[in-house]
């Protein structure tokens, strides 16, 4: 299924890579690493390739998005903290 998925997405929606969980009442999780110039532009670009991921690809027909959001990566703000860019 993330081939399927990859074979919809656009270059300029940055994405770099998708790994797909299953949980276990039965939803499916699909994560999506991707380049951004802010917390906003990612989770839009996240929702608009999964969108037309579910618009482009009959067997998705049964799902739809309920959410996107973006997890804080510690390390990231913690090498921030330690070299402020600038």
């Amino acid at each position: 299924m993330t081939t399927l998925l990859r074979s919809t997405l656009e270059a300029a929606d940055g994405i770099e890579h998708i790994t797909i969980h299953w949980r276990e009442a039965g939803e499916l999780v699909i994560g999506v690493f991707l380049l951004a110039s802010s917390l906003d532009r990612a989770e839009a670009a996240a929702e608009r390739a999964c969108r037309s991921a579910l618009d482009r690809l009959p067997r998705m027909g049964r799902w739809h998005p309920v959410s996107v959001t973006a997890p804080m990566v510690p390390a990231y703000y913690e090498q921030l903290m330690r070299d402020p860019p600038g």
